[in-house]
């Protein structure tokens, strides 16, 4: 069984503990809004069902935030859909259509061949 704890920090930290009987980890990151961002990525990964940065972790491996971490195209592609919502839940509600806009900018810019949400 995997644990995850994700603990909203006072300071400028939030971070996530992930533990199983075989090994924890226990990861910083800067605080980014109303919810941890690694939160996010839970949360992106659980509705799409795909093998992202909290996959990765659960898996045992040490993420350094970098594209290089993410070995699976398929984890890269998350990172950008999660700075899509991190957007969204800094700026407010948005339509879809610019959601969509910010999705395809972002998969342009880490030159995808699709869109992180489709």
């Amino acid at each position: 069984m995997i644990e995850l704890e994700f603990t909203k920090g006072k300071g400028k930290t939030d971070w996530i503990r992930v533990q199983s009987k075989d090994f924890l980890q226990h990861l910083n990151n800067p605080k980014q809004g109303i919810i941890p961002h690694d939160m996010v990525h839970y949360a992106v990964e659980k509705v799409y069902g795909t093998h992202g940065f909290i996959r990765l972790l659960v898996a045992g491996k040490v993420a350094n935030f970098t594209p290089l971490a993410f070995s699976e195209t398929e984890a890269w592609h998350q990172e950008g859909l999660v700075e899509v919502f991190q957007a969204e839940l800094l700026s407010g509600p948005t339509s879809e259509e610019h959601f969509l806009e910010l999705a395809n900018s972002i998969s342009e810019q880490r030159n995808y061949q699709t869109s992180p949400c489709l």
